[in-house]
């Protein structure tokens, strides 16, 4: 990527502006971020592009690509009558876009979330995505932090409202929220709703895996179940203190209340692989996510027992090593495929 100079027009046609600001794109990151520190006289045009980008981001995302393409032509139209004129005023711009997609978009934006219990229709999501080998930091409007784990997905509005802040998970995520007593903060992740005014816990909720866990750090958790699978009413509402975690079964939709192993739960967000008692399947399921790798099996791994372990920021090919001297196994990598000989 080239350095740039642009203006708010060109931002918002740029693909990489589009990665840094809507993607978990490391390499985009890093380019926006030391461009942004060394611009600091051109953050007022960011800023612009980034609210009109963040506007046309969950109507562009969540459209038919037939009415995708119309939205995007109209954009399109609009900004380009902005040429190159460095100090071209974007808030006449900026509102013709903004009725362009009220236009384009109200009736469709209302029918994909009615059905998820949202009282406002016209609220503008954000959605990030981290996929096999990635981790990704959000910072929240109201300055809560969420670190996303590999393969998760999380959903939340450009601007919470006034008496609510709610998000919506799906896969692994630490979060720290600021404190806020008018405002509670509520995590939906399949049929389970935790709450909280300001606290810190994890999350994990993929879909393929039978239970859902919710970890309690500091602070105090409610956990509710709101799907129909509830079993018995004093199960479905639950509150956790600190070292406390509440487990959901998918299949028999019992909520349980247990302690945890903060290195076993956490060890993730510190960059930390931590095994304990570990099948190999585990283990597989574990690296193929931290890594984006894939294993080829030519040979089944016996295990005498169950292995534990700690791997701190380390590469694959030491992590491996490791792992084969342990349970005595060899293996090669050819790119992102780990054959098991």
């Amino acid at each position: 990527m080239k350095d740039v100079d642009y203006t708010v027009s060109e931002f918002i046609k740029d693909e990489y502006f589009h990665k840094w600001l809507l993607d978990s794109d490391p390499i985009c990151d890093e380019f926006w971020d030391r461009w942004m520190a060394g611009n600091e006289d051109r953050i007022r045009v960011v800023e612009e592009a980034k609210n009109v980008l963040l506007s046309i981001s969950f109507v562009e995302n969540k459209l038919p690509d037939s009415e995708k393409g119309l939205l995007w032509e109209g954009i399109s139209d609009v900004v380009g009558r902005s040429g190159n004129k460095k100090n071209f005023y974007w808030k006449p711009i900026a509102a013709v876009v903004a009725l362009l997609l009220v236009s384009v978009a109200t009736f469709f934006t209302y029918r994909s979330y009615q059905s998820s219990d949202q009282s406002n229709p016209d609220i503008v999501y954000i959605e990030k995505r981290t996929f096999q080998g990635q981790k990704y930091t959000v910072r929240l409007a109201d300055g809560s932090l969420v670190k996303m784990n590999s393969g998760s997905k999380i959903r939340y509005p450009a601007k919470f409202e006034k008496d609510a802040r709610e998000v919506y998970l799906e896969g692994e995520a630490f979060f720290e929220v600021t404190k806020d007593a008018s405002r509670p903060f509520t995590v939906m992740s399949s049929g389970i709703e935790t709450k909280v005014l300001g606290t810190s816990f994890n999350i994990r909720a993929y879909p393929e895996s039978e239970n859902i866990d919710i970890a309690v750090v500091t602070g105090k958790v409610t956990v509710r179940n709101t799907s129909f699978q509830a079993v018995g009413a004093a199960k479905n509402n639950m509150h956790l203190a600190p070292n406390k975690m509440a487990s959901y079964n998918r299949t028999s939709g019992i909520l349980k209340k247990s302690t945890f192993d903060a290195e076993s739960v956490l060890s993730w967000k510190d960059n930390i692989i931590y095994f304990k008692d570990a099948g190999f399947s585990e283990i597989q399921q574990t690296l193929e996510n931290w890594y984006g790798v894939r294993f080829q099996m030519e040979r089944k791994v016996v295990m005498e027992k169950d292995f534990s372990g700690r791997f701190e920021n380390k590469p694959l090919s030491v992590v491996m090593d490791g792992l084969s001297f342990s349970l005595k196994f060899e293996y090669t990598i050819d790119e992102s495929t780990i054959t098991i000989k």
